[in-house]
């Protein structure tokens, strides 16, 4: 139930096809400000549907077999997570072969080719982030389930102290973890950006 109402979003979402992307493109005319405001705002608009989609695939899990039921529920999405990162690496090799055909100057009727392809793979890219995020949850709340029955807890006091410390120290490392790899990944194309300007400037043939 999750895997096609998240392929329906992602696909409505992120293909040109669609009024989000081409409401966001419409942006554009009126400067940088408001192309980031829209794509926010669809960002965040996307996940509605997603959420309460994994959200009645948990409780149908738990209801039927309880945290088993979720366990079994997570390997049925990761058996299929060969696929999605073959989907997701799809879109990366269309918009590298986009990159490579402006820069090489070939003609419009090839331009036209990889720009589809390469609005094919932004699409299957986010699908196929969707079949990781999906199992993550899934996973997840197997793994509390496990640590929360090898404990022998009943149940778990949110409202103590420690527990509660716990949960915000827990939503921070996400955050922590993605900017560094956000920081890394600007270092990176820093580096690329001022190789290319050292090379344009030594050799005008470029």
């Amino acid at each position: 139930m999750y895997m096609p109402s998240s392929d329906y979003t992602t696909e409505y979402f992120t293909s040109n096809a669609y009024s989000p992307v081409q409401d966001v493109a419409d942006s554009c005319r009126t400067g940088g400000a408001t192309n980031v405001i829209f794509s926010l705002a669809f960002g965040y608009k996307s996940v509605i549907i997603p959420i309460f989609s994994i959200a009645v695939a948990i409780y149908v899990s738990y209801a039927l077999a309880r945290f088993y039921g979720i366990a079994v529920a997570a390997l049925g999405m990761l058996s299929t997570i060969a696929t999605g990162l073959a989907i997701d690496a799809y879109g990366q090799i269309s918009d590298n072969a986009g990159g490579i055909a402006k820069m090489a100057g070939m003609s419009h009727h090839i331009r036209q080719r990889t720009d589809a392809l390469d609005a094919a793979g932004n699409t299957t890219a986010a699908i196929g982030k969707g079949f990781a995020i999906g199992s993550a949850a899934l996973v997840s709340l197997a793994l509390f389930g496990a640590y929360v029955s090898h404990a022998s807890l009943a149940s778990v006091n949110l409202l103590s102290a420690r527990v509660f410390i716990g949960l915000l120290v827990g939503e921070m490392f996400p955050y922590w973890f993605s900017a560094m790899t956000i920081k890394s990944i600007g270092k990176a194309a820093l580096s690329m950006v001022e190789k290319e300007k050292t090379q344009s400037l030594r050799t005008r043939s470029l």
